[in-house]
Protein backbone atom coordinates (compact mmCIF):
# COMPACT_ATOMS: atom_id res chain seq x y z
CA UNK A 1 0.00 0.00 0.00
CA UNK A 2 1.25 3.47 -0.89
CA UNK A 3 2.32 5.72 1.99
CA UNK A 4 1.63 9.43 2.38
CA UNK A 5 4.36 11.24 0.46
CA UNK A 6 6.63 13.90 1.97
CA UNK A 7 5.40 17.47 1.73
CA UNK A 8 7.28 20.62 2.77
CA UNK A 9 4.51 22.82 4.15
CA UNK A 10 6.53 25.97 4.83
CA UNK A 11 6.50 27.09 1.18
CA UNK A 12 2.70 27.29 1.02
CA UNK A 13 1.11 30.70 1.20
CA UNK A 14 -1.10 31.24 4.23
CA UNK A 15 -4.40 30.67 2.48
CA UNK A 16 -3.03 27.64 0.61
CA UNK A 17 -1.81 26.22 3.91
CA UNK A 18 -5.19 26.74 5.56
CA UNK A 19 -7.04 25.24 2.58
CA UNK A 20 -4.80 22.16 2.55
CA UNK A 21 -5.20 21.61 6.29
CA UNK A 22 -8.97 22.19 6.10
CA UNK A 23 -9.29 19.65 3.30
CA UNK A 24 -7.23 17.18 5.32
CA UNK A 25 -9.49 17.69 8.34
CA UNK A 26 -12.57 16.94 6.22
CA UNK A 27 -10.91 13.83 4.77
CA UNK A 28 -9.99 12.54 8.23
CA UNK A 29 -13.54 13.13 9.45
CA UNK A 30 -14.97 11.29 6.44
CA UNK A 31 -12.67 8.28 6.80
CA UNK A 32 -12.92 8.60 10.62
CA UNK A 33 -10.02 9.13 13.03
CA UNK A 34 -10.63 5.62 14.37
CA UNK A 35 -10.02 3.98 11.00
CA UNK A 36 -6.89 6.07 10.46
CA UNK A 37 -5.55 5.45 13.97
CA UNK A 38 -5.31 9.16 14.84
CA UNK A 39 -7.96 9.42 17.56
CA UNK A 40 -5.50 10.96 20.02
CA UNK A 41 -3.90 13.33 17.49
CA UNK A 42 -6.94 14.68 15.66
CA UNK A 43 -8.55 16.82 18.42
CA UNK A 44 -5.39 18.91 18.91
CA UNK A 45 -5.10 19.26 15.13
CA UNK A 46 -8.64 20.61 14.77
CA UNK A 47 -8.19 22.98 17.71
CA UNK A 48 -5.11 24.61 16.17
CA UNK A 49 -6.74 24.62 12.72
CA UNK A 50 -9.54 26.71 14.23
CA UNK A 51 -6.91 29.13 15.54
CA UNK A 52 -5.46 29.38 12.03
CA UNK A 53 -8.89 30.24 10.62
CA UNK A 54 -9.23 33.08 13.14
CA UNK A 55 -5.69 34.31 12.50
CA UNK A 56 -6.20 34.39 8.73
CA UNK A 57 -9.49 36.23 9.17
CA UNK A 58 -7.77 38.83 11.32
CA UNK A 59 -4.88 39.26 8.88
CA UNK A 60 -7.31 39.71 6.00
CA UNK A 61 -8.74 42.64 7.94
CA UNK A 62 -5.39 44.41 8.16
CA UNK A 63 -4.18 46.67 5.37
CA UNK A 64 -0.57 45.97 6.36
CA UNK A 65 -0.67 42.16 6.50
CA UNK A 66 0.22 41.57 2.85
CA UNK A 67 3.06 44.08 2.99
CA UNK A 68 4.37 42.48 6.17
CA UNK A 69 4.28 39.02 4.59
CA UNK A 70 6.21 40.25 1.54
CA UNK A 71 8.79 41.95 3.77
CA UNK A 72 9.24 38.74 5.73
CA UNK A 73 9.81 36.78 2.51
CA UNK A 74 12.32 39.38 1.33
CA UNK A 75 14.44 39.24 4.49
CA UNK A 76 14.22 35.42 4.46
CA UNK A 77 15.53 35.40 0.89
CA UNK A 78 18.38 37.74 1.81
CA UNK A 79 19.32 35.55 4.78
CA UNK A 80 19.29 32.52 2.45
CA UNK A 81 21.49 34.33 -0.09
CA UNK A 82 24.02 35.23 2.60
CA UNK A 83 24.03 31.68 3.93
CA UNK A 84 24.46 30.26 0.42
CA UNK A 85 27.32 32.64 -0.40
CA UNK A 86 29.13 31.60 2.78
CA UNK A 87 28.75 27.90 2.01
CA UNK A 88 29.79 28.39 -1.61
CA UNK A 89 32.92 30.30 -0.57
CA UNK A 90 34.08 27.29 1.44
CA UNK A 91 35.22 25.87 -1.92
CA UNK A 92 37.01 29.06 -2.98
CA UNK A 93 40.55 28.64 -4.40
CA UNK A 94 41.65 31.54 -2.18
CA UNK A 95 42.68 30.37 1.29
CA UNK A 96 41.81 33.65 3.02
CA UNK A 97 38.26 33.48 1.68
CA UNK A 98 37.87 29.89 2.84
CA UNK A 99 39.04 30.81 6.33
CA UNK A 100 36.59 33.70 6.53
CA UNK A 101 33.74 31.57 5.20
CA UNK A 102 34.43 28.83 7.75
CA UNK A 103 34.34 31.36 10.58
CA UNK A 104 31.11 32.89 9.30
CA UNK A 105 29.52 29.47 8.80
CA UNK A 106 30.09 28.69 12.48
CA UNK A 107 28.46 32.00 13.39
CA UNK A 108 25.44 31.28 11.18
CA UNK A 109 25.08 27.84 12.74
CA UNK A 110 25.18 29.38 16.21
CA UNK A 111 22.30 31.69 15.33
CA UNK A 112 20.36 28.89 13.64
CA UNK A 113 17.75 29.02 10.88
CA UNK A 114 16.03 32.27 11.85
CA UNK A 115 13.49 31.89 9.03
CA UNK A 116 11.58 29.27 11.02
CA UNK A 117 10.94 31.56 14.00
CA UNK A 118 7.71 33.50 14.68
CA UNK A 119 7.75 37.06 13.34
CA UNK A 120 8.81 38.88 16.50
CA UNK A 121 11.42 36.27 17.44
CA UNK A 122 12.85 36.29 13.92
CA UNK A 123 13.19 40.07 14.01
CA UNK A 124 15.22 39.89 17.22
CA UNK A 125 17.29 36.96 15.91
CA UNK A 126 18.12 38.72 12.63
CA UNK A 127 19.12 41.86 14.51
CA UNK A 128 21.43 39.82 16.75
CA UNK A 129 22.98 38.13 13.71
CA UNK A 130 23.49 41.45 11.93
CA UNK A 131 25.09 42.94 15.04
CA UNK A 132 27.62 40.10 15.05
CA UNK A 133 28.26 40.27 11.30
CA UNK A 134 28.86 44.02 11.46
CA UNK A 135 30.85 43.87 14.69
CA UNK A 136 34.60 44.22 15.03
CA UNK A 137 35.24 40.46 15.09
CA UNK A 138 33.36 39.41 11.97
CA UNK A 139 33.09 42.53 9.76
CA UNK A 140 36.54 41.97 8.14
CA UNK A 141 35.55 38.41 7.24
CA UNK A 142 32.22 39.61 5.85
CA UNK A 143 34.14 42.07 3.67
CA UNK A 144 36.63 39.36 2.67
CA UNK A 145 33.93 37.37 0.90
CA UNK A 146 32.00 40.36 -0.45
CA UNK A 147 28.97 40.31 1.84
CA UNK A 148 29.11 43.76 3.40
CA UNK A 149 26.34 45.25 1.26
CA UNK A 150 24.19 42.13 1.64
CA UNK A 151 24.40 42.25 5.42
CA UNK A 152 23.48 45.93 5.34
CA UNK A 153 20.51 45.05 3.11
CA UNK A 154 19.40 42.40 5.61
CA UNK A 155 19.60 44.97 8.40
CA UNK A 156 17.50 47.47 6.43
CA UNK A 157 14.90 44.86 5.47
CA UNK A 158 14.63 43.63 9.05
CA UNK A 159 14.14 47.17 10.35
CA UNK A 160 11.48 47.84 7.72
CA UNK A 161 9.70 44.64 8.73
CA UNK A 162 9.85 45.61 12.42
CA UNK A 163 8.35 49.03 11.65
CA UNK A 164 5.52 47.51 9.61
CA UNK A 165 4.93 44.82 12.25
CA UNK A 166 4.54 47.46 14.96
CA UNK A 167 2.21 49.56 12.81
CA UNK A 168 0.10 46.50 12.11
CA UNK A 169 -0.07 45.63 15.80
CA UNK A 170 -1.31 49.14 16.54
CA UNK A 171 -3.88 48.84 13.77
CA UNK A 172 -5.12 45.50 15.10
CA UNK A 173 -5.06 46.29 18.81
CA UNK A 174 -8.06 44.75 20.52
CA UNK A 175 -8.67 42.18 17.79
CA UNK A 176 -8.06 38.41 18.16
CA UNK A 177 -4.53 37.10 17.55
CA UNK A 178 -3.64 37.28 13.84
CA UNK A 179 -0.16 35.79 13.80
CA UNK A 180 -0.66 33.14 11.11
CA UNK A 181 3.03 32.23 10.96
CA UNK A 182 3.04 31.36 14.67
CA UNK A 183 -0.10 29.23 14.35
CA UNK A 184 1.32 27.43 11.32
CA UNK A 185 4.41 26.50 13.31
CA UNK A 186 2.09 25.01 15.90
CA UNK A 187 -0.03 23.14 13.35
CA UNK A 188 2.65 21.65 11.11
CA UNK A 189 4.12 19.30 13.77
CA UNK A 190 0.59 18.01 14.44
CA UNK A 191 0.23 17.26 10.74
CA UNK A 192 3.53 15.38 10.85
CA UNK A 193 2.33 13.28 13.79
CA UNK A 194 -0.83 12.31 11.93
CA UNK A 195 1.13 11.39 8.81
CA UNK A 196 3.64 9.37 10.84
CA UNK A 197 0.85 7.41 12.56
CA UNK A 198 -0.84 6.53 9.30
CA UNK A 199 2.40 5.62 7.53
CA UNK A 200 3.47 3.47 10.48
CA UNK A 201 0.23 1.50 10.28
CA UNK A 202 0.81 0.97 6.57
CA UNK A 203 4.39 -0.19 7.18
CA UNK A 204 3.23 -2.66 9.83
CA UNK A 205 0.42 -3.81 7.52
CA UNK A 206 -2.25 -3.06 10.11
CA UNK A 207 -3.99 -0.23 8.26
CA UNK A 208 -7.78 -0.44 8.36
CA UNK A 209 -10.19 -0.44 5.44
CA UNK A 210 -10.48 2.97 3.87
CA UNK A 211 -6.89 3.99 4.56
CA UNK A 212 -5.68 3.16 1.06
CA UNK A 213 -8.35 5.39 -0.53
CA UNK A 214 -7.58 8.16 1.98
CA UNK A 215 -3.85 8.04 1.23
CA UNK A 216 -4.42 8.01 -2.52
CA UNK A 217 -6.64 11.10 -2.34
CA UNK A 218 -4.29 12.93 0.02
CA UNK A 219 -1.26 12.20 -2.16
CA UNK A 220 -3.12 13.52 -5.19
CA UNK A 221 -3.81 16.73 -3.28
CA UNK A 222 -0.17 16.98 -2.15
CA UNK A 223 1.05 16.51 -5.72
CA UNK A 224 -1.26 19.31 -6.85
CA UNK A 225 0.28 21.72 -4.34
CA UNK A 226 3.80 20.52 -5.12
CA UNK A 227 3.20 21.26 -8.80
CA UNK A 228 1.83 24.71 -7.91
CA UNK A 229 4.93 25.45 -5.84
CA UNK A 230 7.24 24.19 -8.59
CA UNK A 231 5.58 26.45 -11.17
CA UNK A 232 5.77 29.41 -8.80
CA UNK A 233 9.43 28.72 -8.06
CA UNK A 234 10.20 28.50 -11.77
CA UNK A 235 8.55 31.85 -12.40
CA UNK A 236 10.45 33.43 -9.52
CA UNK A 237 13.79 32.15 -10.82
CA UNK A 238 12.91 33.40 -14.32
CA UNK A 239 12.06 36.85 -12.96
CA UNK A 240 15.32 36.98 -11.01
CA UNK A 241 17.31 35.99 -14.10
CA UNK A 242 15.59 38.66 -16.21
CA UNK A 243 16.26 41.26 -13.51
CA UNK A 244 19.95 40.37 -13.48
CA UNK A 245 20.13 40.69 -17.27
CA UNK A 246 18.37 44.08 -17.24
Amino acid sequence: MEQIIDFTLRYLRNKEHFQFMSDLSKMITATTPEALGVVNQFPAFTDVLSKEAIAIGVEDGSSLSKKMSLLDIRRDNTWSAINFRIKSTLTSPIDEEVESAALLERLMNQHGNVRELPYNEETAAVQSLVNDLQGETYAPHVAQIGLTSWVEALKTQNEEFATTFNLRNSEMAGRPNGNVKSVRQELDPLYDKIVDRINAAITLEIAADGVEKFVSELNEKIRYYQNTLAIRSGRSQKDEAEAEEA
